[in-house]
């Protein structure tokens, strides 16, 4: 989901998948501290990056 659309948001990301938005938090988290995603530009107007 993240590589169509870089600027998704987590809530839009939960619903789609069907999960928790605590539970897709978690995750991306869990992906940035492994070096797999990172976040440009902020919080409100960024995207993710998929490294």
């Amino acid at each position: 989901m993240i590589r169509e659309n870089s600027t998704i948001k987590q809530e839009e990301l939960a619903k789609i998948i069907g999960k928790s938005l605590r539970t897709v938090k978690t995750r991306m988290i869990k992906m940035q501290e492994k070096g797999l995603i990172t976040r440009k530009n902020g919080k409100r107007n960024g995207e993710w990056k998929i490294l």
